[in-house]
């Protein structure tokens, strides 16, 4: 029974080639493009101390065991800047939003007015202060909620991102600049890090503008968003 339930965990975390498994809980580390990403849940049915390497056991004792997960959990910083809670209807509308726009990044942010995403694709990004008139950048910013939270800004990798299950989940902004995506009825975490790109500079589509302002930096709540409410869905199918 305890390798059928570690068979069906690595089945269930094909994004992962390495899962330890430590007193009744597992974490997958994610691979590339999403080394970025670990996912710690639970296992009533195994309760020793295991990694997997691609499918099959390797030689790790208890103790390494015990000092690795240690150092996952520990990324779950208590000391959070801020919290909240995203709803199963925006985990699985960031996710739709990543694909229809081909976003590589997304950036979480707060201000004065509520708490914000941006989606870009930074491979179309020029390295210059200034854009050039036949490039475009898109931004899409999104507002998530008017609630004030304390100021936060984390920029998360979009492949990691989409591994997130769409349901309600809690989120921590921890000071060691870790994401933390918490499934308050099971006690599973999805940690993602930030990135800390420079988020690219805006390019306009109008002349007028183009001629007057060489760059915008970082896009704060007065700039237009699209305003994407449970109402307003765009249709991504």
């Amino acid at each position: 029974m305890t390798i059928k339930e570690i068979n069906s965990i690595i089945d269930g975390n094909l994004y992962s080639s390495n899962i330890l498994f430590h007193d009744g809980k597992f974490v997958a580390f994610g691979d590339e493009p999403s080394s970025d990403f670990v996912y710690i849940g639970s296992t009533e049915k195994v309760k020793g101390s295991s990694i997997y390497s691609n499918g099959k056991k390797t030689d790790s004792d208890g103790d390494k065991c015990s000092e690795l997960f240690n150092r996952a959990y520990d990324l779950c910083d208590d000391t959070k800047i801020c919290s909240f809670t995203l709803s199963s209807f925006q985990i699985s509308f960031i996710q739709k939003t990543i694909a229809t726009y081909d976003a590589t990044h997304v950036v979480l942010y707060s201000d004065d007015t509520g708490i914000f995403i941006n989606f870009y694709d930074i491979r179309k990004c020029v390295p210059e202060g200034r854009m050039n008139r036949s490039h475009e950048t898109r931004l899409l910013v999104h507002k998530l909620s008017s609630l004030k939270k304390n100021h936060f800004k984390i920029t998360l990798n979009s492949w990691s991102f989409k591994l997130i299950p769409s349901m309600d989940l809690d989120v921590g902004i921890g000071r060691n600049k870790i994401c933390v995506f918490t499934d308050e009825d099971t006690g599973d975490m999805c940690l993602l890090r930030d990135q800390e790109l420079v988020q690219p500079v805006i390019g306009f589509f109008s002349d007028r503008l183009g001629q007057e302002i060489a760059c915008v930096f970082p896009a704060k709540s007065n700039f237009p968003f699209v305003n994407t409410n449970p109402q307003m869905i765009p249709d991504f199918e």
